[in-house]
């Protein structure tokens, strides 16, 4: 094993375990921070604790999905410790080195650009966002099937945005044979929703037609799902947000109104582990083996 086959997982979730058991198969020497409850038995993955000299060599850095919070602390389920990335962690890193993230915030991008690291954020990746979108919109639906007690058959549906994730969530309720309808501004997703045999809104005329939907699934990174929206939706309708935090959701508005929302973050992590984790592998694998 050389320092070149190097890499390090800072904290994780369900995810992380099978990505980590995937990189030490390929042969890459695997050191594992955050992960104190675990056990693995492949000779490529070492356990290590945090320390200023842990990122030392390391060709890459692996971040949990949802990268770090304000404060630099990223998700670590498998050890009580709390993992922050700081300064002196990452100016260990060699110049060569990159680091890995799902998403990133200001304070993550600012640590790294400070220190001239390298980074890739995977989400912002086509490929990546296509596949992750399976688990989420199965996830969505197992969501919406849980917290109603009518058939997701028939019910109508509303999906705010027609990107990566909007448009898998709308082929998957349409399949179960849901009254879909979509939420977009742009003409050419008019045309490929009609297409695909749902129906579609304006943005500006969500609010107007909001009574008539039974679920609104939310798939904007921004506030859409305003006060007046809620205003109009009836007591027995269901929101369910995927998008990225904080949503696009007023859920303390929501509260307040009664309607019952669920802000449904990381769904491929908590219903599809294996299934996340490989995908995130297979394209990590990829990625590390082509940087120089």
């Amino acid at each position: 094993m050389t320092k070149e086959n190097k890499i390090v997982i800072f904290g994780g979730d369900q995810r992380t375990v099978h990505m980590i058991q995937q990189f030490a198969a390929f042969g890459l020497e695997v050191i594992v921070v955050g992960f104190d409850e675990m056990h693995f038995n492949h000779e490529n993955i070492t356990r290590e604790v945090v320390k200023d000299s842990i990122f030392q060599d390391a060709k890459a850095v692996i971040l949990p999905v949802g990268g770090t919070d304000g404060r630099g602390e990223v998700v670590a389920l498998f050890t009580t410790d709390k993992l922050i990335l700081t300064h002196s962690y990452i100016e260990q890193l060699p110049s060569h080195a990159v680091v890995y993230t799902g998403i990133a915030n200001n304070y993550l991008v600012d640590l790294l650009e400070k220190h001239h690291i390298h980074y890739n954020i995977l989400f912002n990746r086509n490929d990546v966002a296509i596949l992750n979108s399976i688990p989420t919109a199965e996830g969505t639906l197992q969501i919406a099937m849980e917290q109603t007690n009518h058939t997701i058959h028939q019910s109508e549906i509303v999906i705010v945005g027609f990107g990566r994730i909007g448009i898998t969530m709308a082929r998957l309720f349409k399949a179960v044979g849901a009254k879909t309808t979509v939420v977009t501004r742009n003409a050419d997703e008019k045309a490929r929703i009609i297409e695909m045999g749902c129906s579609f809104l304006s943005f500006e005329s969500l609010e107007k037609h909001m009574h008539r939907f039974d679920i609104c699934i939310n798939t904007v990174p921004s506030l859409i799902v305003t006060k007046n929206v809620i205003d109009q939706m009836n007591a027995q309708s269901l929101i369910i947000d995927v998008a990225s935090a904080p949503g696009g959701v007023d859920f303390s508005y929501a509260k307040q109104s009664g309607i019952r929302a669920v802000h449904a973050l990381g769904i491929p992590g908590k219903t599809a582990p294996i299934t996340a984790g490989h995908i995130l592998a297979d394209i990590l694998v990829d990625l590390m083996s082509n940087q120089s």
